[in-house]
């Protein structure tokens, strides 16, 4: 490789250095299908927008935490996705929608509700009234009005058998 630069060099080409070069933002590879519905936002404006979107984003290696404030070099990569694709004119949904068919919907930090999840948020208050009504029931059966007889009485003694006879003699003796 340094023989291949040093022979540039010697044929009177220069050999352009990252210093001398202006900087141009790297080609995007477009979202496959999806063509940017925007036109490409000013420089100064897509680094506020990559941070409010990147908000919403979950870090799928963190779990708790967005992309934007995760060390993580997965959330740090994603976050320079989002910036690419709003340089070139995406717009935050498509990103969004982007991130989600790649991830699923956990990498939403607020999911949508629809049918599919609408338990997940139902299921806490339905065991919580269900338990309330178990409890309620159950003390209703626990109450005893005054005289009543916890214990059944026993059957008539011309239907007891030899054996259950016996058992209630000895238990009436020792009253």
């Amino acid at each position: 490789m340094i023989a291949l630069l040093l022979g540039l060099q010697a044929y009177g080409q220069t050999i352009p250095t990252p210093a001398a070069e202006s900087y141009t933002p790297q080609a995007v590879e477009l979202i496959p299908g999806v063509e940017p519905a925007a036109a490409p936002p000013q420089a100064h404006e897509i680094d506020p927008r990559a941070r409010a979107l990147g908000r919403k984003l979950r870090c799928p290696v963190c779990q708790g935490s967005n992309i934007t404030d995760s060390p993580s070099p997965t959330a740090k990569a994603m976050f320079e996705r989002t910036r690419q694709l709003m340089a070139a004119g995406y717009t935050d949904e498509q990103i969004v929608q982007y991130f989600v068919d790649k991830y699923t919907e956990f990498v939403l930090l607020d999911p949508q509700s629809d049918g599919s999840n609408a338990m997940l948020y139902l299921a806490p208050g339905l065991g919580v009234g269900l338990g309330l009504a178990f409890a309620i029931w159950a003390v209703v059966g626990w109450r005893k009005e005054p005289g009543e007889s916890i214990v059944a009485q026993p059957a008539a003694p011309d239907t007891l058998d030899d054996y259950e006879r016996r058992l209630l003699a000895e238990l009436n003796a020792d009253e």
